[in-house]
Formats: structure tokens, sequence, C-alpha cells
């Protein structure tokens, strides 16, 4: 039997914060995980926390089967009860996959040369100081150390492919006197050293990083905004696009990506635009009316045209064979970044532009047409949010923002929060409706990146000395640090009420006899025997301390509506009696 735990995230317009915030619901242990399973668990899950599912308008997930695929999945079930349900693929797992479907175009050396540097240094403490003195002696400071690569996260290839561009004449070096001192000394012969010697040596290789570190350092880019917590979709998906026409730019003619100029909708033109490229990416295949640029016109980066022409300069002859079979595979780089990029876009993309709609840059512009009307729920009239947008276009952003000189340094979602606040001379909000409907757009999910930090948390949380954690302290402490985080609560400014103080005395403390009854009672979890000595275990049943511990919790009135408050003071309440007991 195998039991996995789901980390549900609730994204959400908070009215007291006024802004869009991203709240940890909890931890749900699941025993299978088929998505028959996972629908049962989950909207149970939800329910028990007072949620409604009609309500929910998008699900985020990452690409696996069981989630998001095409036939049986938890989307599917989901949208078989709730029809006009959004699914929205993590970003960042979709970068990350287009990176590793990219790179299988490249040498396989490339690959080892990353690779067997990194490993040569991380074994041997020695090996690393002959080589920090030799950089230390050239470069006059400590080397970074070399990344290693990972085989789940292929974004991690740029950065290492970074540090061994800027340390690549000191490696160069470092093994070129490896190898001497092994010619001098057969008991010192290495087949690795010999190897990375004579590939640092090579100059195409040195060619190949310079132009992989120019594309992937535009992925990574993207792929940090799709992390952040701090960016709104319409920019994050602006970014996306963006990236799109830029990988497609350097790849094929400019014939095939260029759009009428009758379009003049922001929209219609981003919409044209990735027809554009998906037909461009198909020519790529054929060979009449091929759409891919020469050898020489593709754009390889600019240190990499910049070292070609220095070796220009100094009269240095690079095999023409070699630098043409280095250009096709940088072309087939870029054609399949673009084809994995295309492919993996959201199927709901459209949807996802027609929220840019709502950019102060541009609804003053756009139609209403272009409005993300299959978010809007079925309870909401239409012709109410298309007549508070026909009057907002007719009164102006300056009217309706008065007392605002720059509403470019606005936040899009403070925007659409003051022009809800507008109201005519009765006091009557007249874009309630319609602000609401923005608000709710700009609150689709982005990413998966805050699940993945719930997963890094986790794990600092439940470490090897604290595996007999149980599932309660686990979430009681998830709540308290995802809390803070969310809110930019600091733990040192936290000042405790009055009615926590009186919780505090010797009530707080269960008889002894139920602790020992409890833990005797308690099921051993996997790996017990490095949680302590046997007479420490009456201390490490965390789970049953926080039971009893809870039993005692008593709370004021006027707190018990306050669904934040009850959440984060019982959580701080477990965390507590375990140092205190």
């Amino acid at each position: 039997m195998k039991i996995v735990s789901i980390h549900p995230n609730l994204r959400y317009y908070n009215s007291k914060l006024k802004k869009i915030v991203t709240d940890f619901l909890g931890l749900q242990l699941v025993v299978r995980a088929r998505a028959i399973d996972l629908i049962d668990n989950f909207e149970k899950f939800i329910t028990e926390f007072g949620l409604s599912l009609e309500k929910m308008i998008a699900i985020a997930t990452d690409g696996a089967s069981n989630l998001c695929g095409r036939n049986l999945s938890l989307f599917k079930l989901l949208k078989a009860k709730y029809p006009k349900l959004v699914l929205l693929q993590c970003i960042c797992h979709s970068l990350n996959k287009c990176a590793e479907k990219a790179c299988q175009e490249l040498p396989s050396t490339l690959e080892f040369l990353l690779r067997e540097t990194r490993n040569w240094f991380s074994y041997s403490s020695l090996r690393k100081y002959v080589y920090s003195s030799l950089y230390q002696s050239i470069v006059g400071k400590e080397p970074p150390k070399l990344t290693t690569l990972s085989n789940t996260r292929w974004l991690s290839f740029n950065k290492a492919v970074k540090q061994n561009i800027d340390q690549w004449q000191v490696l160069r070096n470092h093994f070129a006197m490896i190898v001497k001192e092994s010619e001098k000394d057969p008991a010192k012969k290495c087949y690795t050293a010999h190897q990375l010697s004579c590939m640092y040596e090579d100059r195409f290789n040195y060619l190949y990083l310079l132009f992989v570190n120019s594309v992937m350092n535009d992925v990574n880019k993207v792929n940090l905004v799709f992390q952040s917590n701090k960016i709104d979709i319409v920019h994050a998906y602006s970014d996306l696009h963006l990236l799109v026409m830029t990988i497609a730019r350097r790849t094929f003619k400019t014939t095939f990506l260029r759009i009428s100029k009758k379009i003049t909708d922001v929209i219609a033109r981003k919409t044209a635009e990735l027809e554009c490229v998906k037909v461009a990416v198909e020519k790529s295949k054929i060979e009449l009316g091929n759409s891919l640029l020469s050898l020489n016109d593709v754009d390889y980066g600019y240190k990499f045209e910049e070292f070609l022409s220095d070796l220009k300069d100094q009269e240095v002859t690079l095999d023409e064979n070699n630098l043409k079979i280095l250009k096709e595979k940088g072309r087939s780089f870029l054609r399949r970044l673009a084809e994995e990029l295309v492919e993996r876009l959201p199927s709901n993309f459209n949807t996802v532009l027609k929220v840019h709609s709502f950019s102060p840059a541009v609804c003053m512009e756009t139609s209403y047409a272009n409005l993300p009307w299959e978010l809007l729920p079925d309870r909401v009239d239409r012709d109410v949010i298309k007549n508070q947008w026909n009057r907002m276009q007719a009164i102006g952003i300056q009217d309706i923002m008065c007392g605002y000189t720059d509403i470019s340094q606005l936040e899009i979602v403070q925007f659409w929060i003051k022009i809800g606040e507008r109201t005519n001379a009765l006091g009557h909000h007249l874009f309630k409706e319609l602000s609401k409907f923005a608000i709710l757009s700009l609150s689709l999910p982005i990413s998966n990146a805050v699940v993945e930090r719930v997963f890094s948390i986790m794990n600092l949380v439940k470490s090897k000395l604290r595996n007999r954690m149980g599932i309660k302290m686990m979430n009681s402490i998830l709540h308290i640090r995802l809390y803070g985080c969310v809110r930019g609560i600091c733990c040192n400014k936290f000042v405790p009420t009055s009615s926590m103080y009186l919780l505090h005395n010797s009530n707080m403390y269960p008889p002894k006899k139920k602790i020992q009854e409890n833990v005797s009672s308690a099921p051993n979890e996997s790996n017990s025997s490095d949680a302590g000595d046997g007479d420490d275990d009456e201390y490490d049943n965390y789970e049953g301390y926080a039971d009893l511990f809870n039993e005692t919790l008593n709370f004021e009135e006027e707190n018990q509506n306050n669904e934040h408050f009850v959440t984060l003071y019982a959580a701080m309440n477990n965390v507590l009696f375990l140092y205190l007991f």
C-alpha cells in the first residue's frame, strides 16, 4: 500500500488585505493516486473548509496524467460536474520539459563535459584545493561552486553552462596540468582527466556553451517570472508570449511570422502571431517552402558571434565542416524549442490572453467582446457587465481615477479595486460587477510554484530527527510558516493576546497517566529507530500531544467567527505546547 499526500492551495482575492493571495489549506493523505480516488478526497477536503466547489473557476496542476490527462483524470471528472472549470497546467513544469526536449538536439558530449567536470571535484578535497589555488592565482578570489546537473530539472542546465563559461580558461589550464603530470608519472594517469582536457581544448565545445547560454537565459527568466508570488497573470503570460516570439524570430523567416496590419486589437494580434509560429513549425518539416532561416542568418547570440570574430582576427582557422554541423545543431535546437513551446501552451491560452483586456493600458481601447466571458459565473448578468464596460470607456480613465497622476504605477489588481470604489451622486458603485469580474479573472492560478515550496518546507519540517511527527502537527507548523509568508508576518513580531496567556496554565498539561496511555496506543511510523532512545518515546508522539492539547482550546466569542484567526491560533498552540511541555 502506498500513501501519498496532496497539498491543496487556494488562490483568491482577500478583501481585508486588498490583494490576491494564495493560501495553504492543508495536507491530505490518500492511499491511491487514481483520479477516481483523488476526486473523492478532493471534494471531501474542500467541503470540510466550508468552500463551494461551484465557485471554483480554475484548477492548476503539473503534467501528471492522473491530474490532467485527456481520458480519465481529476480535471476530466471535475469538468463533468462543473463545465465552466478551466485547466491551467504549470508553466514552470512545461518550460522544464521544453528545455529537456530541445537539449536532445545537442551533442551528448556537452552533458558529459558539464557532469564530469562537477564530479571531478565533488569527491576529492585535494582536487578542490589544487583548483582553488590555481583559480585564486589567476582571478584573485575563490572559485564559485559548479552546479550539479539534475535529471528532473533541466533548467539547472543553464546555470551549469554559465559557470563553465566563466571558468573555462582556468578549467582548461587545470586539466592540462593534470595531463602533463600524468605523462611524467604513469601512476597518475586518468582517462577522465585526459578526456576533459581534450574537450576544454576544443573551441567548438565553448561555442556550443555560448549558444546554449544565450537561449536558455531567456527561458530561465520567464521561468522565474512564473515562480514569483508578486507577478500578475497578465504580465506573466505576456512574457511567455514574448519568449515564444523571440525564439521564433531567431529561427524562422520573417515572411512566415508576419500578420495582417488590419489586425489592430492587442489580443487578436497575439493570437495571430502564435498561429503563425505554429504554421512556421510545420513548414520547417518540409523541403519545399521551408520556413527555417539559412545557417548564416540564424541568431546564435552576440557572444557566439563575437568569439568567432575574435578567432578570425587572431587568424585562427576552424574546421568549416565542424562549424557547419554546430550551426545545424543550433538551428535544430531553436526549432525544437519553438515547437515544444507552442505545443505545451495551455489549451485555453486564448482565455488567458483575454484576461489582458483588463490591463490599464488596454481596457480603454479593447471591445467588450474580448473579455473572458467563459470565466463569468452564470448567475451574473452579462448585460450589466457590458453596460459598465461601455460606461467606463465613455467616462475615461483619467476621470474615473481622479487623484492619481501616474496610473501606470498602479498594480493591475489595485487599479480594479479603485475602479470598483467609484460611486455616483447617490453613493452607488458604478462598476461593482465589472470590478469583481476583473478581479475574478486575475485570480487565475499562474503556476504550481507555491505547491512546490510547500514540499520544500515540509521536508525541512519533517526531518530525519523528527520522522515520527504526525500529520496534524505538520499541518499546524506549515500553516504558521505559510500564513506568515503570505501576509508578511514574522514570528519575532507576533504579539500574543490576553486570551492566549490565560490558556497557558497548569490545566494545559494532560495527566501523566493519560499521556502514557496515548503514547502506548499510538501507531509506529517508518524509520522510528532514528527518532531517539526508547526512554524518550513518550515525547516523540507529537500528534498525540497535539490532539490532547487541542481539547483545552477555548476561544473567546469575538474570535470564533474569524476563520484565519482560529486556524493560526490552533496551529500555534500545538507548536507552543510541543516546546513548553
